[in-house]
């Protein structure tokens, strides 16, 4: 488990998408284990600044 925090979020929309799957492809489980889908992995993006970035073994 990763915890981020980040002083500048996507700007667009598209940004976010790009980087939700991004960190997706990177830490699936991210989103699988909580059953998130990844368009509202990306709206979240927009919006909080601690990202986490989750895999398991």
């Amino acid at each position: 488990m990763l915890q981020l925090t980040v002083e500048k979020r996507p700007a667009t929309p598209a940004e976010a998408f790009d980087l939700a799957w991004q960190q997706e492809a990177l830490a699936p489980c991210t989103t699988l284990l909580p059953g998130v889908t990844l368009r509202d992995h990306a709206r979240s993006l927009l919006t909080v600044n601690r990202w986490f970035l989750h895999e398991r073994p």
